[in-house]
């Protein structure tokens, strides 16, 4: 992982080493650069809301099969940096580089589509609906001419999903059925 905060950022925004220990300058622990290309790259991101800077001159590389942590204090600008890259807010200056190509992401839905979503620590879930439900609420996959969600598609991705991450969960149990731990997974 890469955290490139300019000069001007939020000090309490640090970037965590793979060990979890933070500092209070950026750490730069990525791969050399001969490995893979950034799959996401931000620039000079700069975000204002009347008269206040949230994010000043942010820089932020990912490479595939990175992940990363952002952590820092209350206001720092952890949750505008989020919602900018998810095309909640637009940045006021700087770029969003994804997959090489430069993109600006005028919604959530036009962030979502590109692949960006954000998994929040909060989750809202609907104990009624099942484990596959809940997954996909909002992105359901369709087919026909209808348009008519593909209900054995939902369920059959989110089985591999759970295979990949190597977790036993039944996608057809409704929410409510689940422990505390299994809801986690969800």
């Amino acid at each position: 992982m890469q955290l490139n905060l300019a000069d001007g950022a939020p000090p309490a925004m640090r970037a965590a080493t793979p060990h979890g220990a933070a500092g209070g300058t950026p750490l730069d622990t990525a791969p050399p650069a001969t490995l893979a290309e950034p799959i996401l790259a931000l620039e000079g991101i700069t975000k204002r809301f009347a008269g206040i800077t949230a994010l000043n001159k942010v820089a932020l590389t990912v490479r595939a099969g990175e992940v990363m942590a952002l952590i820092g204090e209350n206001g720092a600008g952890k949750s505008t940096l989020v919602k900018t890259l998810t095309g909640i807010y637009q940045p006021d200056e700087g770029s969003i580089t994804l997959g090489g190509q430069r993109v600006a992401f005028g919604s959530a839905q036009e962030a979502m589509r590109a692949g960006i979503t954000a998994v929040h620590q909060e989750t809202v879930m609907f104990d009624e609906l099942t484990v596959a439900e809940n997954i996909y609420v909002g992105r359901q996959p369709c087919r026909g001419p209808a348009g008519r969600v593909d209900w054995r598609r939902i369920e059959a991705e989110a089985e591999k999903l759970f295979e990949r991450l190597e977790v036993a969960l039944p996608v057809r149990a409704k929410v409510k059925d689940l422990s505390v731990a299994q809801r986690h997974f969800v």
